[in-house]
């Protein structure tokens, strides 16, 4: 026997049943790497198309230092993918200022009578339906004076006006209410927005105060569909202001931002006229 042959006896196959496990571990550990891919890209496919965030836009927006008149009104394009919803997350920022807003209206209340006095302990926006809230002022005390009525206009949120015609008020601390309503947003069941106040009225017989609420969402949210336009109007948080004041300052440069619920948000900068 020479040493060729003696080299080709010491060469072994490996055995058939140890070839054939090693075939069924390399498929499983194959099957498990595509299992994992498969399970991930589907999980975030799933993620992204059930949780991705609006985007936002301001088409226009308006600021003005005018007394008596909502500071900031936005049109609010929501493009989607999904409805947005908005309770808070209204912000108005200057070098040197950084307010909170909120849903805003404004409210003219006239007394008339001999010599009517009254205060507003507070004004509260409540759900009437999808398009349409009331807007409720309640007076700390009796208006008192004789035969003395009130009478409220009401206007913001890019609704229509409400209106209360005159009421008698001599034995009732209200709340006196009138309804804003073909709303540019959807309000949900339970939409409840208020805030306090201490405001004298005229007291000199017979005249109009007109105020502006800027209120804190205490329940609810205001929500647009896709692709629509959301007429916001805002002023600082729990403020009011009467017809001598207003927080803005003409030909200053003011950046809204606005936050939806989902965290979409987007910017917008102007000045005051």
């Amino acid at each position: 026997m020479n040493s060729a042959q003696l080299i080709n006896k010491e060469k072994k196959a490996i055995s058939p049943i140890i070839a054939t496990l090693l075939l069924i571990l390399i498929a499983i550990a194959a099957g498990v790497v595509v299992y994992a891919y498969v399970i991930g890209f589907v999980g975030n496919s799933t993620s992204n198309a059930g949780g991705s965030t609006d985007s936002l836009s301001i088409d226009q927006m308006y600021l003005t230092h005018v007394t008596s008149s909502v500071p900031v009104t936005a049109y609010v394009r929501n493009l989607g993918p999904s409805s947005e919803s908005y309770n808070n997350g209204f912000t108005l920022k200057t070098s040197n200022l950084n307010l909170i807003l909120g849903p805003a209206v404004t409210i003219a209340v006239t007394l008339a009578g001999t010599a009517p006095t009254a205060t507003i302990a507070s004004v509260a926006l409540a759900y009437v339906s999808a398009t349409s809230i009331s807007v409720s002022v309640t007076l700390a005390a009796d208006c008192g004076g004789t035969a003395s009525t009130i009478a409220l206009s009401v206007n913001g949120l890019g609704g229509t006006a409400g209106t209360l015609g005159a009421t008698a008020c001599t034995a009732s601390t209200g709340p006196f209410s009138a309804t804003i309503t073909a709303l540019s947003v959807t309000m949900s069941s339970g939409f409840a927005a208020s805030t306090g106040a201490a405001l004298a009225l005229l007291d000199s017989g017979v005249g109009t105060n007109t105020y502006v609420f800027g209120t804190t969402v205490t329940a609810g949210t205001m929500s647009s569909a896709v692709n629509t336009v959301a007429a916001l109007t805002l002023a600082p948080q729990s403020t009011t202001s009467n017809v001598n004041t207003n927080p803005l300052s003409a030909g200053t440069t003011y950046t809204i931002q606005v936050t939806g619920t989902d965290g979409a948000s987007t910017t917008s900068s102007n000045k005051a006229t």
